[in-house]
């Protein structure tokens, strides 16, 4: 065993001496993956307590696991994997499928702590973990990229999630493929299934001393605006987002990367929609929806466009252009999203089209961290948390 590893072999070994034509049935269970790295010599991220059972075979310097089953956190993982130590340094192959995946037991590969307080069979002392994570005042990991680890062993992994679980999740499926090759991480393509959209692109990671230099290419495409808003807790909408996102940094740690990162964001409505009056009158004076009501706005109104562009440069993200123009509105904005100091300091604008009495723009400001975030000068227009869990829906998936 490895300290609180459990491992069940039955079944036999036509040749024992020379470890070869096994046929074993193998169970293993523990409370983490990353305590398998004595056993396999392969490096894998913090996980989820875990039980997994499959077959076992191993000749000529290769071990297969296939027919593999079992469950990771609140995830199923199922699927097959070879690890090939014939070479300077293993190779694991992998294909790998969950028929319903928590994003959050996925949070090891981006060096956020895996799991939720309920996930099954977690110990304690990982509860306490998840709890500290979530009282943290930071959201963005802070983890470093062990570079010996990732340097140890070459990895080809492809990965199929079928539906993700999680009411605050607007996404349902994930897929990826993986490489490392000589350090050189790859995720190429990764794609995040919304319905008849999708967010897509390609991740490359590339070690430089003790740190890696990052390059991702991301594209949004038939985005449900619902969707987002609802998960993050931000009222409700119809419409489709497309949008491109670009990163270059260098950093030991997500946060470092996004911390230094150059590039920039471009998110557009193309073909319009509508929106909860709420949000159109954040920034105005709130009256009251009888008194809206009485002078005319409707519980919802059309969106004729949208653009919002900002540019990234050493972890600032500066507004560029922020207008949605409405039926009966136009909000402007700017501002900027601090990456380092995890500060967000954006201004919004609404003016009306026409004359409306009672109606008067009045600015406010969207500040704060990205875990305690404000809408002033009206205070009870604050969302604590609605950036956190906005971003929360993100970043499990960047691994």
């Amino acid at each position: 065993g490895n300290g609180p590893t459990r491992i069940t072999l039955k079944g036999h070994i036509r040749d024992p001496l020379a470890l070869r034509g096994a046929d074993l049935n193998l169970v293993l269970a523990g409370p983490n993956m990353e305590l398998l790295l004595p056993l396999t010599g392969i490096a894998t991220p913090k996980k989820p307590p875990y039980k997994i059972s499959g077959r076992l075979d191993f000749e000529g310097g290769r071990i297969r696991f296939t027919g593999m089953t079992g469950q990771v956190g609140s995830s199923d993982l199922n699927g097959d994997l070879e690890i090939n130590r014939a070479g300077q340094r293993p190779t694991l192959t992998a294909d790998l499928l969950s028929h319903r995946v928590d994003m959050e037991d996925l949070g090891g590969f981006v060096g956020s702590t895996p799991g939720r307080t309920t996930t099954p069979g977690q110990s304690p002392q990982q509860v306490e973990d998840v709890k500290r994570a979530e009282a943290s005042p930071k959201l963005l990991p802070t983890t470093r990229i062990s570079i010996p680890k990732v340097l140890a062993a070459d990895i080809h992994l492809t990965y199929r999630g079928e539906k993700i679980l999680g009411k605050n999740m607007p996404f349902d499926s994930i897929n990826v493929k993986m490489d490392i090759d000589d350090g050189r991480i790859r995720l190429s393509p990764i794609r995040l299934g919304m319905g008849d959209g999708a967010l897509s692109g390609s991740i490359t990671l590339s070690p430089v001393g003790d740190e890696v230099d990052a390059d991702a290419d991301v594209k949004a495409e038939r985005v449900n605006i619902s969707r987002l808003l609802a998960s993050a807790g931000l009222g409700s909408g119809e419409g489709i987002l497309d949008g491109t996102a670009r990163l270059k940094g260098r950093g030991a740690s997500l946060s470092e990367i996004l911390s230094h990162g150059d590039g920039g964001v471009r998110i557009v409505m193309p073909l319009g929609g509508n929106i909860n009056s709420l949000l159109v009158d954040l920034s105005g004076i709130e009256i009251g929806p009888a008194f809206l009501a009485a002078i005319g706005i409707p519980d919802k109104e059309g969106i004729r466009c949208m653009v919002a562009d900002f540019a990234l440069q050493r972890g600032i993200m500066a507004s560029r252009t922020f207008q949605i123009n409405t039926t009966e509105h136009v909000i402007t904005g700017g501002g900027r999203v601090d990456l380092s100091r995890e500060v967000v300091e954006m201004t919004l604008r609404t003016d009306p089209k026409h004359f409306m009495i009672g109606k008067l723009a009045t600015p406010i400001t969207i500040s704060g961290p990205f875990k305690d975030l404000h809408f002033l000068p009206d205070k009870e227009l604050a969302i604590r948390g609605g950036l956190a869990a906005g971003l929360g829906v993100l970043f499990p998936p960047a691994a």
